[in-house]
This record gives structure tokens, sequence and C-alpha cells, in this order.
């Protein structure tokens, strides 16, 4: 091979690298920006659920009491029995 085609052949090898260069370079930075965009999703992910369960705990605690109020009551009218009830009761006199 003559000197000129070695110089070419080095040319089209530091095109070929210049290009894998940019391409690598640009590979990593959409790397690194799909990183921080999955984590600003993370974040926004659990913010909302947080402020979500802030906003609607106060709700489900009231729900939940008075679910369990009357299932108090619904316990206490099955206990409840009729004639030890009337013994209680004092007869007219």
């Amino acid at each position: 091979m003559p000197p000129n085609g070695i110089e070419h052949r080095l040319d089209e090898i530091e095109e070929k690298v210049d290009e894998s260069y940019k391409i690598l370079r640009s590979v990593k930075r959409r790397q690194a920006l799909d990183f921080w965009f999955g984590v600003i999703k993370l974040m926004i992910f659990l913010g909302v659920f947080y402020y979500s369960y802030v906003f609607l705990e106060p709700y489900v605690k009231d729900i939940k009491d008075l679910y369990l109020s009357i299932e108090g009551m619904s316990n206490t009218a099955k206990e409840f029995n009729v004639f030890e009830f009337l013994k209680g009761v004092q007869q007219p006199q």
C-alpha cells in the first residue's frame, strides 16, 4: 500500500472514531437524562401518594370509627337478652 493509502485509511478510522464518540456521548447523555427523569417521576409519585394519604386520612379515620361503632351496636344487639332485661324491670305494685 502506498503511504497515501495509509493516511487515507487513518483519516477514515479517525472519522469513524469521532462518529462513535459522538454516538457514545449522546447515549450517555440520554442515559443520564432518563435516570434523572425517573427519579423525578418517582418523587412525584411518592409526593402524590403521601399528600393524598395526608388529605384522606381524617376521612378514612371517621369512616373506620363509624364502622366500629355500628359493629359495636350490632354486637350489643346480638347479646341483648329480653328475659334478662325483664328480670331487672320492677313489677308494678
